[in-house]
């Protein structure tokens, strides 16, 4: 099933992105799954430079999904309070599609 993944965060620092594509740096870490307006999604917490950099090298980023213990409100997401979790986890912009995966990902919501 293919995986969307959505970011508030518009922001990028062009030197950031070329130096990350340098050294090969492609590690994201996302939300778990979740089905929000009838789309499995999940959230770019942190690594949207290395993202860019994955995109522009032409290669998938590596992906590390955050649990309850790392912060960021997860819970909230576990009891399918999807609006919650996306207001905690906002930054300066709407919410956007800026990647997709394929593979295996289960909803936590379901």
């Amino acid at each position: 099933m293919m995986l969307t993944l959505i970011s508030s965060q518009r922001y990028l620092n062009e030197s950031i992105v070329l130096n990350k594509m340098k050294r090969d740096e492609r590690w994201i870490h996302i939300s778990p799954a979740f089905i929000h307006e009838d789309k499995l999604k999940a959230v770019v917490l942190d690594g949207h430079h290395n993202l860019e950099a994955s995109k522009r090298l032409g290669e998938v980023p590596f992906i590390d999904v955050v649990d309850e213990e790392d912060g960021c409100e997860i819970e909230l997401l576990y009891q399918n309070e999807i609006e919650w979790f996306l207001d905690w986890n906002k930054n300066e912009a709407e919410y956007y599609e800026i990647f997709s995966l394929d593979g295996s990902f289960e909803p936590v919501n379901v």
